[in-house]
């Protein structure tokens, strides 16, 4: 979806521009119930209402920047709207806030973020850095706060610095 929203954004295609639209839409139609994604997206394909209902019940997954990479892109589109002047679909501004609202929601006590949402017990549900979990969770809330104005946004960002100071220990 980025690739084709920037190429559309290089060559002014209205064709790319409508694909982009189309990714978008299919991350809008697959969103969960708590807002967040799974690791493996179904099908899209009961999607054809155009205010279509939340109907993907799942376990979400923060793992491999899922989710802050959902985000920018749909930063991105709701700004390509912007530029050129068309109204966005509703649906875009409700994934848009449906998903912050997960990243603030899925934010553990401690202020971490965990890799996935489950309901058996494992590792998953612990604090996550790996593959920039915790951080990337962090940098995509600041980026919204700076859209939005939400504090909500920037107090679960400095709650996952707090986390970060504090799991390096004295030494800093």
């Amino acid at each position: 979806g980025a690739c084709l929203l920037a190429a559309s954004r290089i060559t002014r295609s209205p064709r790319l521009m409508l694909e982009a639209v189309g990714v978008g839409r299919a991350l809008a139609c697959v969103q969960t119930a708590n807002g967040g994604w799974k690791d493996a997206a179904p099908s899209s394909e009961h999607c054809t209402a155009s205010d279509f209902p939340t109907t993907v019940k799942a376990v979400e997954t923060l793992d491999d920047g899922s989710v802050p990479a959902a985000l920018y892109f749909l930063f991105e589109l709701s700004d390509r709207f912007a530029e050129l002047s068309i109204e966005q679909p509703a649906w875009l501004g409700r994934t848009i806030d449906r998903a912050l609202n997960f990243s603030v929601n899925a934010q553990l006590e401690n202020g971490a973020w965990p890799q996935s949402l489950v309901a058996r017990p494992g590792y998953h549900e612990f604090a996550t850095l790996n593959d920039d979990t915790t951080t990337g969770m962090m940098r995509v809330l600041i980026a919204a706060h700076a859209r939005i104005g939400n504090d909500a946004h920037l107090d679960a960002a400095r709650r996952g610095g707090e986390f970060l100071l504090r799991a390096q220990g004295g030494g800093g």
